[in-house]
């Protein structure tokens, strides 16, 4: 579990067992009825070790590179208002809905441009006009930022070995200006022309 997991599912202990049940709802943690205050603790800290869902907001801002926002629920009666899955660049995050949440701002990004068009009528317009319908964008998933703090990019795992191999091509095209073979890297990276340091 990360360290800001472990951070959130510290409060725990201090829930009444009532709100303990609204948490676990909200990050679809299934719940029996005889199920003591422990149990659901212990059921919620092992969602959170999974490390797939957006943190609940707390504190007065989010972290730095992080913003701190809320996907509405859909209204939809038909709706599951299921959390909504983002992924980028190998970054990937469940949105629970409905309540505030702190995630990279990369996230916040994606989320705007996730859109598609809608079919749409205008009642002012005559029935016979073609006029009266037309396709709208609208998001995929309306949401509202609660606040952005600038800073680093989280980066996710796969994003970090992306990174890191991708560094000595971009590090040789740095120093000698073109992109190379995979041989001539290689024999760069041999011969001491190209030296890499890795930085996590």
């Amino acid at each position: 579990m990360s360290n800001d997991h472990a951070e959130y599912t510290n409060d725990l202990d201090n829930l009444p067992i009532g709100e303990l049940r609204k948490k676990a709802g909200i990050y679809r943690v299934p719940l029996a009825r005889d199920m003591t205050k422990e149990d659901i603790i212990n059921a919620i800290r092992a969602k959170m070790a999974e490390g797939k869902y957006a943190l609940e907001a707390y504190g007065d801002a989010p972290k730095p590179g992080y913003a701190r926002i809320e996907v509405h629920l859909d209204p939809n009666p038909t709706s599951s208002n299921r959390p909504v899955y983002v992924c980028v660049n190998g970054y990937a995050v469940l949105i629970p809905r409905g309540i505030k949440v702190d995630v990279p701002i990369k996230i916040v990004e994606a989320l705007n441009n996730a859109k598609s068009k809608r079919l749409r009528e205008n009642a002012s317009v005559p029935p016979n006009n073609p006029a009266r319908f037309y396709f709208e964008e609208v998001s995929n998933y309306p949401f509202s930022v609660h606040g952005m703090t600038p800073g680093p990019d989280p980066r996710g795992e796969n994003e970090k070995v992306k990174a890191a191999v991708h560094l000595p091509r971009k590090k040789f095209h740095e120093k000698f200006g073109y992109w190379p073979r995979e041989d001539e890297l290689k024999e760069a990276l041999r011969d001491g022309r190209l030296v890499i340091e890795y930085v996590k």
